[in-house]
């Protein structure tokens, strides 16, 4: 079936658009839109289902430890270079998490549709750019509507329970539950470390374009998740106990708050990734936890408290 896709020679470059919507990238970019200038409130909640949509997913390809096509059939090119386990599909898990969230606020019943249509084109790209089976990314969309199902009976009860806590006692439930994202993976990892991969799994002939041979053992996933994770839930409590949360968007102009904020995040999480090592070392690992928690941070309090720093400093 992959195969037979990959011959549309013409839909790689909409492909790869279109999975670029299921990106770490474009939820950066598309998070902080949201929580900065839209709604606050929808952007925390899309925030926090992205990151534990993110890390049930990351346990679940150590647990599952199913291979991407290219690692295991010579006819299917591999156009984009992964190198985690395949099942589920993140980027259809997460589209459905998501897309559920924003699905449940809009009015217009075109943009719901637009929505859903989003969901299936980008469950289909991971298989025309030959990195998912269709199991893959029909496991991701079921597990995608699980973590949307359970996140909307148990956030509000849940908000409403951590609320009852001094600042101190909330971040210390964030601290603890950062560790909880981040511990299955952990352990799974772990247990796996003696496995080992089959040698014909992503030799460079079946790569599309010269890379790094797959490494799905590393946790790299779930650090980054914890990390944002830590940083974002303290800022948006931090952020309530100085009763900021509500700052209207008239305060600043939405583009010019979105040019402040974004460009220090982007300098966070681009220069920070190619100034802090990149290998498997307890060292590169905690400051990948710390570049995360300094981005979520950043997102969740910073930036807003620049905002309002901005709009309320004197003009000319």
């Amino acid at each position: 079936m992959i195969e037979i896709f990959q011959t549309v020679g013409w839909l790689e470059l909409p492909m790869q658009v279109i999975t670029w919507l299921g990106s770490e990238l474009f939820f950066l970019l598309f998070v902080a839109y949201l929580y900065w200038c839209v709604d606050l409130r929808l952007g925390i909640q899309v925030a926090l289902i992205l990151l534990l949509s993110t890390s049930l997913n990351s346990g679940l390809k150590l647990l599952f430890a199913s291979p991407r096509p290219a690692w295991v059939d010579p006819d299917i090119t591999a156009i984009e270079l992964e190198s985690s386990f395949g099942l589920p599909s993140a980027h259809a898990q997460n589209a459905v998490a998501v897309g559920g969230v924003i699905a449940q606020v809009v009015r217009h019943r075109w943009l719901r549709g637009l929505i859903l249509l989003l969901i299936l084109l980008i469950g289909l790209s991971r298989l025309y750019l030959g990195v998912h089976f269709l199991i893959d990314v029909l496991v991701g969309w079921l597990v995608g509507a699980g973590v949307l199902l359970a996140f909307k009976r148990y956030s509000r009860p849940v908000g409403q329970w951590i609320w009852r806590y001094r600042f101190e006692q909330q971040s210390a439930i964030a601290i603890m539950t950062s560790g909880l994202l981040l511990l299955p993976s952990l352990v799974i990892a772990q247990v796996r470390e003696a496995w080992g991969l089959p040698s014909i799994w992503g030799q460079p002939p079946l790569l599309a374009q010269p890379g790094p041979l797959p490494s799905p053992l590393a946790p790299d996933t779930a650090v980054a998740v914890a990390g944002t994770w830590l940083g974002f839930v303290i800022g948006v409590l931090w952020l309530a106990q100085r009763r900021s949360l509500n700052s209207g968007p008239n305060q600043l102009a939405w583009g010019t708050r979105y040019l402040i904020g974004i460009t220090v995040a982007i300098a966070l999480w681009a220069g920070l990734g190619r100034g802090f090592p990149d290998d498997t070392t307890v060292t590169a690992y905690g400051l990948r936890y710390l570049r995360y928690s300094l981005i979520g941070g950043w997102i969740a309090a910073g930036a807003p408290m620049v905002f309002q720093w901005v709009a309320r400093s004197p003009r000319g």
